[in-house]
């Protein structure tokens, strides 16, 4: 017969695994690092016809799509800049201004930029917000364990 721990039995342990250091974001952060860096430099690798998608741009688009499921670029001059967060103004849910903020070693900037000045790539667009994306990790029902399972098979693969 099965038998499920309670609330209560839960709580404490999930309280226990924080206090002692133990709940499986090692193997998380390792496979999902190795992951993100396969789109970060399969990205930056890509040959375009236009100036502005540098191999740097690329490579922080691909990285911010692995963790976020987009990424948004302000046009400035000749330069895309990333933007490190924003909100979006819609119209027929079709963006057509977004607020963003750009970060600088003095802290961030805000500015209001139409939907022509903005370079966003999104993936996995849900369909209730099309002005959006998602990550692959939220989309994924992977658990640790299993992230640490394909670890150690590849571990064993590669030694």
């Amino acid at each position: 017969m099965e038998q499920r721990a309670n609330y209560t039995e839960q709580a404490l342990q999930f309280r226990a695994d924080h206090i002692i250091g133990r709940r499986n974001l090692a193997e998380l952060t390792g496979t999902v690092q190795t992951c993100v860096s396969l789109w970060e430099h399969g990205l930056s690798q890509a040959e375009t016809s236009i100036d502005l998608l540098t191999p740097e741009v690329l490579g922080m688009a691909g990285r911010s799509l692995g963790f976020c499921g987009e990424a948004l670029f302000v046009m400035r001059g000749d330069t895309l800049v990333a933007a490190n967060s924003w909100t979006v103004s819609t119209r027929g849910s079709k963006p057509v201004a977004y607020r963003v903020t750009v970060p600088d070693t003095g802290g961030g900037r805000s500015d209001t930029v139409l939907a022509g000045e903005v370079l966003h790539f999104k993936i996995g667009i849900p369909v209730e917000r099309p002005w959006t994306g998602t990550s692959p990790l939220h989309r994924a029902s992977l658990t640790a364990e299993m992230l640490y399972a394909v670890e150690d098979a590849l571990a064993d693969v590669f030694t």
